[in-house]
Protein backbone atom coordinates (compact mmCIF):
# COMPACT_ATOMS: atom_id res chain seq x y z
CA UNK A 1 0.00 0.00 0.00
CA UNK A 2 1.19 3.77 -0.94
CA UNK A 3 2.68 5.49 1.98
CA UNK A 4 1.22 9.22 2.46
CA UNK A 5 3.88 11.26 3.39
CA UNK A 6 6.40 9.14 1.90
CA UNK A 7 9.01 8.56 4.62
CA UNK A 8 11.22 6.20 5.98
CA UNK A 9 8.11 3.43 7.80
CA UNK A 10 8.01 2.07 11.35
CA UNK A 11 5.82 -0.87 12.24
CA UNK A 12 5.19 -1.73 15.83
CA UNK A 13 3.33 -4.06 17.42
CA UNK A 14 0.54 -3.11 19.96
CA UNK A 15 2.83 -3.30 23.03
CA UNK A 16 5.35 -1.30 21.88
CA UNK A 17 3.39 1.74 20.20
CA UNK A 18 3.43 3.70 23.10
CA UNK A 19 7.04 3.34 23.80
CA UNK A 20 7.90 4.40 19.99
CA UNK A 21 5.75 7.40 20.20
CA UNK A 22 6.82 8.72 23.65
CA UNK A 23 10.38 8.23 21.64
CA UNK A 24 9.38 10.38 18.61
CA UNK A 25 7.52 12.84 20.41
CA UNK A 26 10.19 13.41 23.13
CA UNK A 27 13.78 12.17 22.55
CA UNK A 28 13.61 12.89 18.39
CA UNK A 29 14.82 16.38 16.51
CA UNK A 30 12.12 19.00 16.66
CA UNK A 31 12.49 19.17 12.94
CA UNK A 32 11.34 15.45 12.73
CA UNK A 33 7.91 15.34 10.96
CA UNK A 34 5.62 11.79 12.12
CA UNK A 35 2.78 11.13 10.88
CA UNK A 36 1.44 7.59 12.91
CA UNK A 37 -2.09 6.17 12.50
CA UNK A 38 -4.42 3.92 14.38
CA UNK A 39 -7.63 2.50 14.96
CA UNK A 40 -9.73 3.82 17.37
CA UNK A 41 -9.23 0.28 19.57
CA UNK A 42 -5.45 0.68 19.16
CA UNK A 43 -5.52 4.32 19.93
CA UNK A 44 -7.65 3.02 23.31
CA UNK A 45 -4.79 0.47 23.88
CA UNK A 46 -2.16 3.28 23.53
CA UNK A 47 -3.60 5.08 25.97
CA UNK A 48 -3.54 2.11 28.57
CA UNK A 49 0.15 1.40 27.94
CA UNK A 50 3.28 1.99 30.46
CA UNK A 51 4.74 3.64 27.30
CA UNK A 52 3.01 6.65 27.28
CA UNK A 53 5.44 8.87 28.53
CA UNK A 54 5.88 6.92 31.50
CA UNK A 55 2.09 7.76 32.79
CA UNK A 56 0.07 4.95 33.30
CA UNK A 57 -3.33 6.22 31.73
CA UNK A 58 -5.82 3.88 31.56
CA UNK A 59 -9.15 3.80 29.98
CA UNK A 60 -11.32 1.72 31.85
CA UNK A 61 -13.03 -1.09 29.82
CA UNK A 62 -15.70 -1.72 32.35
CA UNK A 63 -17.79 1.46 31.90
CA UNK A 64 -20.48 -0.60 29.90
CA UNK A 65 -22.22 -3.55 30.53
CA UNK A 66 -20.81 -6.96 29.71
CA UNK A 67 -19.30 -6.90 26.27
CA UNK A 68 -20.76 -10.19 24.10
CA UNK A 69 -17.64 -10.99 22.52
CA UNK A 70 -14.54 -9.17 20.14
CA UNK A 71 -14.69 -8.52 16.29
CA UNK A 72 -11.99 -11.16 15.90
CA UNK A 73 -14.59 -13.76 17.48
CA UNK A 74 -12.49 -14.09 20.74
CA UNK A 75 -14.62 -15.69 23.91
CA UNK A 76 -16.34 -12.95 25.73
CA UNK A 77 -14.58 -11.25 28.59
CA UNK A 78 -16.56 -10.79 31.55
CA UNK A 79 -16.55 -7.21 32.19
CA UNK A 80 -18.17 -5.48 36.08
CA UNK A 81 -20.93 -3.69 34.85
CA UNK A 82 -21.73 0.14 36.27
CA UNK A 83 -23.08 3.28 35.02
CA UNK A 84 -22.31 4.54 32.11
CA UNK A 85 -20.48 7.80 32.85
CA UNK A 86 -21.91 11.35 31.94
CA UNK A 87 -20.00 12.04 28.89
CA UNK A 88 -18.81 8.39 27.07
CA UNK A 89 -17.76 7.39 23.32
CA UNK A 90 -14.92 8.34 21.11
CA UNK A 91 -14.39 12.15 22.30
CA UNK A 92 -13.18 10.62 25.48
CA UNK A 93 -10.38 8.31 23.83
CA UNK A 94 -9.55 12.02 22.06
CA UNK A 95 -9.27 13.52 25.15
CA UNK A 96 -7.64 11.01 26.98
CA UNK A 97 -4.93 10.46 24.09
CA UNK A 98 -4.08 14.25 24.43
CA UNK A 99 -4.01 14.37 27.89
CA UNK A 100 -1.57 11.09 27.95
CA UNK A 101 0.92 12.05 25.86
CA UNK A 102 0.81 16.11 26.35
CA UNK A 103 3.99 15.92 28.64
CA UNK A 104 5.61 14.51 25.53
CA UNK A 105 5.02 17.53 23.61
CA UNK A 106 1.91 16.27 21.63
CA UNK A 107 0.32 19.53 20.31
CA UNK A 108 -3.81 18.62 20.35
CA UNK A 109 -4.50 19.72 16.78
CA UNK A 110 -1.63 16.50 15.55
CA UNK A 111 -4.53 14.24 16.28
CA UNK A 112 -6.65 14.31 12.64
CA UNK A 113 -9.73 12.00 12.77
CA UNK A 114 -10.38 10.29 9.53
CA UNK A 115 -13.08 7.08 8.85
CA UNK A 116 -12.32 4.28 6.05
CA UNK A 117 -13.12 0.71 6.14
CA UNK A 118 -10.40 -1.58 4.03
CA UNK A 119 -13.31 -1.87 1.24
CA UNK A 120 -12.39 1.61 0.74
CA UNK A 121 -9.21 1.68 1.02
CA UNK A 122 -8.94 2.37 4.39
CA UNK A 123 -9.74 6.47 3.49
CA UNK A 124 -12.75 7.60 3.42
CA UNK A 125 -13.27 10.85 4.94
CA UNK A 126 -10.92 13.23 6.96
CA UNK A 127 -11.18 16.25 9.39
CA UNK A 128 -7.76 17.91 8.22
CA UNK A 129 -8.67 21.23 10.48
CA UNK A 130 -5.37 22.56 12.55
CA UNK A 131 -7.07 22.71 15.45
CA UNK A 132 -8.37 19.79 18.29
CA UNK A 133 -10.23 16.97 16.88
CA UNK A 134 -14.34 18.07 16.99
CA UNK A 135 -16.31 16.65 19.39
CA UNK A 136 -19.99 16.98 19.28
CA UNK A 137 -22.16 16.24 22.63
CA UNK A 138 -25.26 14.24 21.53
CA UNK A 139 -27.92 12.91 23.67
CA UNK A 140 -27.55 9.62 24.56
CA UNK A 141 -31.25 8.63 24.54
CA UNK A 142 -31.94 10.56 21.51
CA UNK A 143 -29.16 8.69 19.66
CA UNK A 144 -30.07 5.18 20.95
CA UNK A 145 -33.64 6.46 18.76
CA UNK A 146 -31.74 7.18 15.73
CA UNK A 147 -31.39 10.93 15.79
CA UNK A 148 -28.40 13.10 16.89
CA UNK A 149 -29.30 15.90 19.49
CA UNK A 150 -26.48 18.19 20.21
CA UNK A 151 -26.58 19.07 23.88
CA UNK A 152 -23.17 21.66 24.11
CA UNK A 153 -22.42 22.43 27.71
CA UNK A 154 -25.16 20.23 29.03
CA UNK A 155 -25.39 18.20 32.23
CA UNK A 156 -27.76 15.78 30.89
CA UNK A 157 -26.07 12.42 30.10
CA UNK A 158 -24.39 12.47 26.59
CA UNK A 159 -22.05 10.60 24.12
CA UNK A 160 -19.31 12.57 22.91
CA UNK A 161 -19.31 12.00 18.91
CA UNK A 162 -15.80 12.39 17.32
CA UNK A 163 -16.28 14.91 13.75
CA UNK A 164 -14.45 12.48 10.89
CA UNK A 165 -14.66 15.49 8.38
CA UNK A 166 -15.89 15.29 5.01
CA UNK A 167 -15.38 12.89 2.24
CA UNK A 168 -11.92 12.89 0.22
CA UNK A 169 -12.79 12.43 -3.54
CA UNK A 170 -15.59 9.97 -2.89
CA UNK A 171 -19.38 9.92 -2.43
CA UNK A 172 -20.50 9.35 0.73
CA UNK A 173 -24.34 8.65 1.88
CA UNK A 174 -25.99 7.99 5.01
CA UNK A 175 -28.46 5.65 4.04
CA UNK A 176 -31.69 3.88 5.63
CA UNK A 177 -30.28 0.27 5.23
CA UNK A 178 -33.64 -1.31 5.24
CA UNK A 179 -35.21 1.08 2.20
CA UNK A 180 -32.09 2.05 0.65
CA UNK A 181 -32.88 6.18 0.57
CA UNK A 182 -30.62 8.56 2.00
CA UNK A 183 -31.81 9.92 5.60
CA UNK A 184 -31.84 13.61 6.50
CA UNK A 185 -28.74 15.48 8.25
CA UNK A 186 -28.83 14.76 12.27
CA UNK A 187 -30.69 11.29 11.28
CA UNK A 188 -28.48 7.76 11.71
CA UNK A 189 -27.94 5.11 9.19
CA UNK A 190 -25.67 2.73 7.52
CA UNK A 191 -22.54 4.59 5.40
CA UNK A 192 -22.66 3.96 2.07
CA UNK A 193 -19.69 5.00 0.11
CA UNK A 194 -19.10 5.32 -3.81
CA UNK A 195 -15.87 6.65 -5.52
CA UNK A 196 -12.69 4.96 -7.09
CA UNK A 197 -11.08 3.98 -3.90
CA UNK A 198 -13.84 1.03 -3.18
CA UNK A 199 -12.68 -2.50 -4.22
CA UNK A 200 -15.27 -4.78 -6.64
CA UNK A 201 -15.30 -7.74 -4.18
CA UNK A 202 -14.10 -10.19 -2.00
CA UNK A 203 -11.82 -12.97 -3.01
CA UNK A 204 -13.38 -15.92 -4.06
CA UNK A 205 -16.73 -14.38 -2.14
CA UNK A 206 -19.16 -14.02 -4.61
CA UNK A 207 -22.24 -14.21 -2.74
CA UNK A 208 -21.03 -11.85 0.39
CA UNK A 209 -19.70 -9.14 -2.85
CA UNK A 210 -22.93 -8.59 -4.33
CA UNK A 211 -24.57 -7.70 -0.72
CA UNK A 212 -21.46 -5.33 0.18
CA UNK A 213 -20.62 -4.21 -3.08
CA UNK A 214 -23.49 -3.94 -5.20
CA UNK A 215 -25.89 -1.78 -2.98
CA UNK A 216 -28.77 0.05 -5.21
CA UNK A 217 -29.66 3.69 -3.36
CA UNK A 218 -33.40 4.39 -4.06
CA UNK A 219 -34.37 8.15 -5.04
CA UNK A 220 -32.22 11.36 -5.87
CA UNK A 221 -29.42 11.01 -2.97
CA UNK A 222 -28.22 14.70 -1.91
CA UNK A 223 -24.09 13.34 -2.60
CA UNK A 224 -24.77 13.53 -6.37
CA UNK A 225 -23.75 9.68 -7.41
CA UNK A 226 -21.90 9.06 -10.11
CA UNK A 227 -25.13 7.30 -12.41
CA UNK A 228 -25.95 3.86 -11.04
CA UNK A 229 -23.10 2.74 -9.80
CA UNK A 230 -23.42 0.64 -7.10
CA UNK A 231 -22.52 1.74 -3.83
CA UNK A 232 -20.45 0.06 -1.00
CA UNK A 233 -22.30 -0.55 2.41
CA UNK A 234 -19.87 -0.57 5.05
CA UNK A 235 -21.92 -2.05 7.75
CA UNK A 236 -21.05 0.95 9.94
CA UNK A 237 -23.40 3.56 11.22
CA UNK A 238 -23.19 7.24 11.22
CA UNK A 239 -24.81 10.74 11.30
CA UNK A 240 -23.80 13.89 9.14
CA UNK A 241 -23.52 17.12 11.57
CA UNK A 242 -22.99 20.56 10.36
CA UNK A 243 -21.87 18.78 7.03
CA UNK A 244 -19.35 16.90 9.16
CA UNK A 245 -19.72 12.89 9.29
CA UNK A 246 -19.73 11.07 12.65
CA UNK A 247 -19.18 7.23 12.58
CA UNK A 248 -21.80 5.81 15.85
CA UNK A 249 -21.69 2.37 15.91
CA UNK A 250 -22.14 -1.15 13.64
CA UNK A 251 -25.23 -2.14 12.17
CA UNK A 252 -25.00 -5.62 13.55
CA UNK A 253 -24.54 -4.22 17.31
CA UNK A 254 -27.89 -2.22 16.45
CA UNK A 255 -30.61 -5.46 17.24
CA UNK A 256 -32.77 -4.53 14.52
CA UNK A 257 -31.03 -4.06 11.32
CA UNK A 258 -29.82 -0.41 11.56
CA UNK A 259 -33.38 0.64 12.85
CA UNK A 260 -32.92 1.74 16.10
CA UNK A 261 -30.77 1.12 19.26
CA UNK A 262 -27.70 3.12 17.89
CA UNK A 263 -26.60 4.15 21.37
CA UNK A 264 -22.75 4.42 23.85
CA UNK A 265 -22.74 0.90 23.35
CA UNK A 266 -22.52 0.81 19.61
CA UNK A 267 -20.81 4.14 19.49
CA UNK A 268 -18.21 2.39 21.05
CA UNK A 269 -17.18 0.62 18.57
CA UNK A 270 -17.40 2.85 15.24
CA UNK A 271 -14.83 2.18 12.93
CA UNK A 272 -13.22 5.55 13.34
CA UNK A 273 -9.24 5.88 12.96
CA UNK A 274 -7.33 8.23 13.48
CA UNK A 275 -3.95 9.55 11.45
Amino acid sequence: MPLFPPGPPDLSNPPGRGERLRWALRDCRPSLVLTTASAHAGVRELIGSDGACGVREVIAVDEFAPDTGTASGAAPRHRRARRPPRRSGAGRTVRRFAEAFEPCGLDPAAQIPAYGPAEATAYVSMDGARRPPRVREVDRDALAMGVAVELPGSEEPAVELVSCGRPVGQRVAVVDPRHGVEVPEGAVGEIWVQGPNVADAYWGDTERSVEVFGATMFGAPRADPAGDAPWLRTGDLGVVIGGELCVTGRVRDSGTGGAARRGARSERSAAAAWA
